[in-house]
């Protein structure tokens, strides 16, 4: 009977730990994309592509690549915190609903709502270098936080 109880606790709980390691790795892997995308997407409303291929091998660009920079981590900024403060909201309500329903539904709409931030993020980067690009990614900041982000992996 003990056998039986710890290998069912095995094939329950292995396959939780590996899916939400691997949301963690992706969430990440997303950090580092977006970042990527808002920093061309302010470059290309300044100027051109060939100037933003340039700016950072020219060291005469500098005051452009600052302010660009500047710009930048503020957009990164905005989404972080609009991102955070829905989620501070979302967070307990999924820690309640996992106390009371069932623990494997919380991960599962935090995962679901990681892919829909995903596909957001994507229609997005079609259009990068306009502002649309950087309202969608707003947008894909909030709907993460309606999924809980990390935070409900973490609680």
């Amino acid at each position: 009977m003990t056998e039986t109880l710890s290998s069912h606790w095995f094939r329950v709980i292995l396959p939780i730990c590996f899916i939400c390691f691997l949301y963690l790795c992706s969430f990440y892997l997303f950090l580092c994309a977006t970042n990527s995308l808002i920093y061309s997407t302010v470059c290309l409303l300044h100027a051109n592509e060939s100037f933003c291929s340039e700016i950072d091998r020219n060291k005469s660009l500098r005051a452009s690549q600052e302010s660009i920079q500047r710009e930048s981590s503020q957009w990164a900024l905005y989404g972080t915190l609009s991102f955070a403060i829905v989620a501070c909201f979302v967070s307990p309500i999924y820690g309640s609903l996992s106390d009371t329903k069932n623990r494997k539904l919380p991960i599962v709409l935090t995962v679901s709502n990681a892919i829909i931030t995903g596909l957001i993020i994507t229609i997005g980067s079609v259009y990068q270098g306009t502002k649309i690009c950087l309202l969608f990614y707003i947008l894909a900041n909030i709907v993460n936080g309606f999924g809980g982000g990390s935070l409900t992996l973490i609680s």
